[in-house]
């Protein structure tokens, strides 16, 4: 399953929703979601070890995505670490052993 943007590049709305509504169990299949639907010309993002680092950028559709994490409130109380001042957020769970093999991802595609 891929995200999908609109002809202005932000997220669509059915994007969010599944951002909204997918299984908080499922931390690393939504954790490599929203890399993909993260806008990394305006913020960063990274995926390793479990941890997820998302920085907004200060751009709307990064934003929009941040805040339908946080509509998934059993996923954001579970995974959320710490949020600090200018939109960067950090999360943390884990992973299983198979997961570990994948490659990290992070906004420059290494």
């Amino acid at each position: 399953m891929q995200p999908t943007f609109d002809e202005h590049g932000y997220p669509t709305e059915n994007t969010l929703a599944l951002i909204r509504k997918w299984d908080f169990s499922d931390y690393e299949g939504l954790a490599r979601f929203v890399c993909a639907a993260w806008n990394s010309d305006y913020g960063l993002f990274s995926f390793m070890d479990g941890k997820l680092t998302l920085v907004t950028g200060g751009w709307s559709g990064n934003e929009e995505v941040l805040d339908a994490l946080n509509d998934n409130q059993i996923w954001w109380v579970s995974y959320w670490q710490s949020s600090t001042r200018g939109g960067r957020y950090e999360f943390k769970g884990e992973i299983t052993r198979d997961s570990q093999q994948k490659e990290p991802i992070d906004a420059n595609g290494s």
